[in-house]
């Protein structure tokens, strides 16, 4: 490494999955032309072609709330092991994808006189009041929302994808601290409208995790009131999850089994392809950041339908560029869809998110973004 520049570590929970090793990779693709010295404190993972030193962390599998507790703790100090042996080539740390709970990595970084960035896609507290607990849950949930507090208040900055994820996750008392990075870039060549969207089916699609959090159930419960009123329209559900084997069963219940498909986690390559033979993306999260997949979708022609949380209300205005679900209800979820698909100007919308996201989500300017959250930290 070398050059002028900035020089960066970028921490993460070491990832373990393609979700986070994607968002990994983004902000490190939009991080290198910036940067002089480039680490990332992650997991096993390697980025061909990029100029970034990988200092590895394993990660166990545990299912137990004590156990996770402790692992937490072990990655905090392996994290710091690593600090220490590149401090003199940092200037700069960036608790980056679940790593703004590790309070010593984030202790060590002020102590050694670096520049402390916490990244906030929603926070502990917010997951909390959304998300249904167990009674052994709550003790490390009330941990990580401690820890992450605190890692907050010794920030000296905290980055955010859109001004709305600060707003969402209630981050208005560190506004003074608060500064956009944006979210990952686009690669228009791959995602652009190959399909006109008046020749497609009345296809309605899904990719994320197949977690609660992500309202893909209340999804599957709202398609037979969609096909009441859209009889040719189909599902197709893409991601895996815990929740997986019990949407298949739940689809036969419902009788619908036929206008759904579940073909599991779809990889990058594949997702152009999905987007372009949909008429509606639809995400009835109940937390978010800037969800990539709605960038795509964007990019792709596709309209996007999905509930105000997180970053989406800096991406969609309703009717403008895309479809608000007012309160992620089944009947809501049905009745936008419904909207979306039957709208005569849902081209025309569908053309404005694709402006929008040009404009915003291009690699030059998302760097452009990084560098003014950099230079407000003041490194000489």
């Amino acid at each position: 490494m070398g050059g002028t520049g900035y020089r960066v570590a970028v921490v993460t929970l070491p990832v373990a999955d393609i979700c986070g090793y994607e968002n990994l990779r983004y902000l490190l693709e939009q991080l290198e032309p910036l940067a002089a010295n480039l680490y990332a404190v992650t997991g096993p993972c390697r980025f061909p072609g990029r100029r970034v030193e990988v200092c590895a962390i394993a990660l166990w599998h545990t299912e137990n709330q004590w156990g996770k507790m402790v692992r937490h703790l072990v990655v905090d100090l392996k994290i710091c092991r690593h600090l220490l042996r590149i401090a003199r080539r940092v200037d700069v740390v960036i608790l980056f994808v679940g790593a703004r709970s590790y309070l010593l990595a984030a202790l060590l970084s002020r102590i050694l006189g670096k520049k402390l960035v916490a990244f906030s896609f929603t926070t502990a507290g917010t997951i909390a009041r959304i998300k249904k607990v167990t009674r052994q849950e709550r003790v490390s949930s009330a941990l990580a929302g401690l820890l992450e507090r605190w890692v907050l208040t010794l920030a000296h900055q905290i980055a955010v994808q859109a001004p709305a994820v600060a707003a969402f996750s209630g981050l208005e008392r560190y506004r003074r601290k608060i500064a956009v990075y944006g979210a990952k870039h686009i690669d228009f060549a791959r995602f652009r409208p190959v399909k006109e969207l008046g020749a497609r089916p009345n296809a309605v699609l899904y990719v994320g995790s197949l977690i609660e959090l992500k309202g893909v159930r209340r999804l599957l419960r709202a398609f037979p009131l969609v096909l009441a009123r859209v009889p040719d329209a189909r599902l197709n559900i893409c991601g895996f999850g815990p929740l997986h084997r019990s949407l298949v069963a739940e689809a036969r219940a419902l009788g619908i089994a036929d206008r759904i498909r579940l073909p599991g986690w779809i990889g990058s390559e594949e997702v152009p392809g999905y987007l372009n033979n949909a008429r509606l993306l639809v995400l009835p999260s109940q937390s978010e950041g800037v969800p990539a997949i709605v960038q795509e979708a964007m990019a792709c022609g596709t309209p996007v339908a999905a509930t105000p949380v997180g970053g989406i209300p800096d991406l969609i205005v309703d009717r403008q560029t895309g479809y608000l679900i007012p309160d992620g209800t089944i009947e809501a979820i049905a009745a936008t869809i419904i909207r979306a698909l039957t709208d005569p100007d849902a081209s025309k919308i569908a053309a404005a998110a694709r402006q929008l996201v040009a404009a915003r989500y291009s690699h030059a300017e998302l760097v452009r973004q990084c560098r003014a959250g950099l230079e407000r930290l003041g490194i000489k």
